[in-house]
């Protein structure tokens, strides 16, 4: 696989150049992770314009590279449908006069939603999650002079309040504040997506959001893509965490106030304690919110922390991913199968898998180098507001 590098306008999407000369930092693969951005290092290396020894190419990457007005995007060469594996707005570059290369820094387009804020607004108990995402994209991000072109993605109004959200300018919560804590109360994901328009001359960002996003296997049956070990997986590893903020089996929420006078959510307890004693989670989800609001948040933590944090992450060679290919054959918030024999290529029992290890779970993030995809199997982790 050659990764392949283009830029184009933040505002418009239209292309603006092809970047062959883009390199990642070491140890800055590309992230992409559910409900949240990321951000990414990388360099682009000028050379000399053969007719004109003064200029560089590539040819307009002064603007290819403007900082806060330029996208980056990458898809693999062997791919026929050239699908966007990750795209990310430049947020800073740095030029030095001793190098021929410029770096950079890029970020997903979530965290263009940490850049525009919510001023006043209410929503009452008959407004749903995904109306209320929906609402204020169309007030906060599309409206009030140039902005990112994004579609939305997600179906029906979703779960509502159990009361009215009451939400001020004095508040200063970005819109990617905003629809975080709707998830963390209300359930839900999101992500922000990119592909190319139907004429391929510019990049289209699409906002998926809903109770979950990605596509699950389907009841009794294997996903549609499932990787092996040996095979295509080249390191394998399963972390299973219960210590503190990772697990609990009672959780407790509260909102802002002194002594007496914190509101505490009526605690929650697991279904099923699975052999555990009692380990307790306290939390605030955010300042200046109701009894009957820490409710939801509370329900929707437990069913994070309950099974403790349980991660599974797999590298696998891209050289030997044919049919299998991030962007194409599986995405973001897909269901993946994995496959560990009790033995390695070279016949050496894996003795921490006896028996070998098999199972599906779900993509919440990936990373990408020049030779290797890594899927990364696990749960979300419990929204506090910072």
């Amino acid at each position: 696989m050659t990764r392949q590098w283009v830029a184009a306008e933040m505002v418009t999407g239209r292309l603006i150049a092809s970047l062959p000369g883009v390199e990642l930092d070491p140890g800055s693969p590309l992230r992409k992770t559910i409900s949240t951005y990321d951000t990414a290092l990388g360099s682009l290396q000028l050379t000399p314009d053969p007719v004109d020894p003064m200029r560089a190419q590539p040819e307009n990457w002064e603007r290819a590279l403007e900082e806060g007005a330029s996208v980056l995007a990458c898809f693999d060469d062997t791919d026929p449908l050239r699908s966007i594996q990750w795209s990310g707005w430049v947020s800073l570059q740095k030029r030095d006069g001793a190098s021929d290369s410029v770096a950079f820094t890029l970020a997903t387009l979530e965290s263009y939603l940490d850049c525009r804020f919510v001023g006043d607004v209410t929503y009452d108990t008959t407004w749903g999650r995904n109306a209320i995402i929906a609402d204020l994209i169309a007030n906060w991000i599309t409206a009030g002079g140039p902005t990112i072109q994004l579609e939305l993605d997600y179906s029906g109004a979703g779960p509502k309040p159990a009361e009215s959200l009451v939400w001020q300018n004095t508040d200063n919560k970005s819109v990617l504040d905003r629809i975080t804590q709707l998830c963390a109360q209300l359930g839900g994901e999101f992500t922000i997506d990119c592909a190319w328009s139907a004429d391929g001359l510019s990049l289209v960002h699409t906002l998926h959001f809903g109770d979950k996003i990605g596509t699950p296997a389907a009841a009794g049956k294997d996903p549609d893509v499932t990787f092996e070990q040996p095979g295509v997986i080249t390191a394998f590893s399963q972390v299973r965490d219960y210590s503190k903020g990772k697990g609990a089996n009672k959780v407790v929420p509260y909102s802002s106030g002194q002594g007496t006078t914190t509101p505490y959510g009526t605690p929650v307890l697991a279904s099923d304690f699975a052999g555990r004693p009692i380990f307790e989670f306290r939390y605030q989800p955010a300042p200046s919110i109701s009894p009957v609001a820490l409710q939801q948040y509370a329900a929707q933590a437990i069913k994070v922390l309950a099974p403790g944090a349980r991660s599974v992450a797999l590298t696998v060679t891209t050289a030997r991913s044919q049919g299998r290919r991030l962007g194409s054959d599986w995405h973001l918030g897909d269901d993946v199968g994995y496959r560990i024999a009790p033995t390695d290529a070279s016949g050496r029992p894996v003795l921490v898998f006896p028996g070998g290890v098999s199972g599906v779970g779900r993509v919440i993030a990936y990373e990408v180098t020049d030779t290797t995809v890594t899927p990364i199997l696990a749960e979300s982790t419990v929204y506090v507001e910072a």
